[in-house]
């Protein structure tokens, strides 16, 4: 059997929370890009529940799984049942051992609420700060996409990204993992598990730095 080439085939794509098909705009595959829309959680999801009924969108036997923050961690819940041909995470995280203790303190006190005070996601300048968003198209890009959000879906989830123990993948499973060097959420410290770490990067480096982040994946994808 002829082995799979990973390029023609289509590229299932999950944003961060709540996010929509916008930060994926700079990003084009020989094969097809389907972006994987968030949906409401219904009571009793988890994250692998949740994971599980994203998962039954994808309609391919052969396809590579990419996910962006929360969508990386959903992502690695897929590929679990899924098997992708190849999996890339984006400013993600492996487990909640990778999230600042500070964070997750703020997150026991106040709950979503206290760990958004604590991020001061809703005052722009300081938004602007925590996602690295320097230019003002990035930011205009950002402030859209802020109005967007479901908080509600926000708010489901980050209890449960703060207790996430991660999953163990096939050690035969390609994956890249790429992150900002700068990322304020989700920052590096020691993690031994960044393929590429993108200098001056931050949260937002799918859209601010999305040149680097595109080279990148098609340098992953033309050697599988």
């Amino acid at each position: 059997m002829q082995p799979l080439k990973t390029t023609l085939l289509p590229v299932y794509c999950i944003g961060g929370l709540g996010v929509d098909e916008r930060v994926f705009q700079h990003y084009h595959f020989p094969g097809d890009k389907i972006v994987l829309p968030y949906f409401t959680p219904q009571a009793g999801d988890d994250i692998c529940s949740y994971a599980d009924k994203l998962a039954e969108r994808i309609t391919h036997d052969h396809f590579i799984l990419l996910g962006i923050s929360f969508g990386g961690i959903l992502a690695q819940q897929i590929a679990l049942a899924k098997k992708p041909a190849a999996l890339i995470l984006i400013s993600s995280i492996q487990s909640y051992r990778q999230i600042p203790r500070v964070y997750r303190v703020a997150m026991k006190l106040g709950g979503s609420r206290g760990l958004r005070l604590a991020w001061k996601t809703d005052i722009p300048f300081t938004r602007n700060y925590f996602f690295t968003a320097r230019e003002k198209t990035h930011r205009r890009t950002l402030q859209r996409i802020y109005e967007a959000t479901d908080f509600d879906l926000v708010a489901w989830s980050l209890p449960l990204i703060m207790k996430w123990e991660g999953v163990d993948l096939p050690d035969d499973l390609p994956k890249l993992i790429l992150h900002g060097c700068r990322d304020k959420f989700f920052p590096v410290g020691r993690r031994a598990d960044i393929d590429e770490c993108i200098e001056g990067a931050g949260h937002f480096m799918v859209v601010s730095h999305h040149k680097k982040v595109r080279t990148s994946l098609e340098e992953f994808l033309s050697t599988r």
